[in-house]
C-alpha cells in the first residue's frame, strides 16, 4: 500500500522516499527510497576498524557495512551511534553500496522529510 502520509507511525520494515540532505555524492532533486530499519528508541551501533569498513547494529542485529570509501572513491564518515531520538528514523536497503542513514551525510531521517511510503499488507 502507498501512502502520502501517516508519518507518526513510521514502522520498521516501511518503505520511504525522502530527499536527503544537500551532498557531495547526489544531487539534492534524487529522490531515495529506502527501508526504515530503525525508529525511535533503537540503538546504533558501529564496530571494527573503519579504515576497512565499519560492521552496523541495530539493537544488536547486524545489518551490514558501513564502507571507508565511496565506489568513486571519496572518502566516507559512518553516522555516529546512539539512540534514535523521537520523530527520525534509521533509512536503510541490504545493498552493500546503498548509501543512506549509516553515512553522515545522510544521517537520521526526520519523519517529516518523508515525501511518500509503503507498507506490506501481507
Amino acid at each position: 500500500m502507498v501512502w502520502p502520509g501517516d508519518k507518526a507511525n513510521l514502522r520498521v520494515g516501511d518503505t520511504i522516499g525522502f530527499y536527503p540532505p544537500v551532498n557531495p555524492y547526489y544531487p539534492n532533486a534524487f529522490l531515495f527510497i529506502k527501508q526504515v530499519a530503525g525508529v525511535a528508541g533503537d540503538r546504533v551501533e558501529f564496530g571494527g576498524e573503519f579504515s576497512q569498513g565499519a560492521d552496523f547494529y541495530i539493537n544488536g542485529r547486524r545489518l551490514g557495512i558501513a564502507k571507508a570509501f565511496s565506489r568513486g572513491g571519496k572518502t566516507l564518515q559512518h553516522s555516529a551511534g546512539g539512540v534514535i531520538p523521537p520523530g527520525y528514523v534509521f533509512a536503510w536497503t541490504p545493498h552493500s553500496d546503498s548509501f543512506d542513514s549509516r553515512y553522515t551525510v545522510v544521517g537520521l531521517i526526520p519523519a517529516t522529510q518523508v515525501v511518500v511510503g509503503a507498507q506490506r499488507l501481507f
